[in-house]
């Protein structure tokens, strides 16, 4: 569990019971975030959405650090506050949510950009089973997403956004 506020990581076991903490302070270095709030587990790894540092830092299953990627900015592989991750593990394929650049990267584990999904439309079709969905076309291009916030591949490994705005 991510705690926005502590700036750590919680670990619980399946019964609930608190195990340990991961990270202690507010900061920039390894292993220190800033507002966490989004966790995916890749392959033996966990991807942490480090907000307030607009990256992505890579922990093993330990919680010690690996790696981390992104950083401020506009450009492929930059973030504006990340807040959701999502990995696809039969493609290897991250995908990361934010809120200030108000779209999606897919990345590969190591923070390449593969794909950016931006501009969502909202369509009303009572073909579909709810008056609001997004519609996507095959390049990937929408119309607008105002705050993608959640994300979630399914086993078909099609990707699920929830939009907060």
């Amino acid at each position: 569990m991510s705690d926005h506020w502590l700036h750590a990581l919680m670990v619980f076991d399946f019964s609930g019971v608190f195990q340990r903490k991961i990270g202690h302070v507010r900061g920039a270095g390894k292993g220190c975030f800033n507002r966490p709030s989004g966790l995916a587990s890749g392959t033996e790894v966990i991807f942490v959405a480090d907000t307030g540092n607009d990256r992505i830092q890579v922990l093993a299953a330990d919680g010690s650090f690996l790696r981390e990627f992104g950083g401020k900015g506009t450009s492929a592989g930059c973030f504006d506050a990340p807040c959701a991750v999502a990995f696809d593990r039969r493609a290897a394929v991250l995908a990361v949510s934010e809120v200030g650049n108000a779209r999606v990267q897919l990345l590969n584990e190591f923070g390449v950009c593969l794909h950016i999904l931006k501009d969502f439309a909202w369509a009303r079709d009572h073909s579909l089973p709810h008056d609001r969905c997004l519609v996507v076309d095959q390049s990937g291009t929408v119309e607008e997403v105002g705050m993608p916030t959640g994300l979630e591949f399914n086993e078909a490994g099609l990707l699920f956004v929830t939009d907060g705005y």
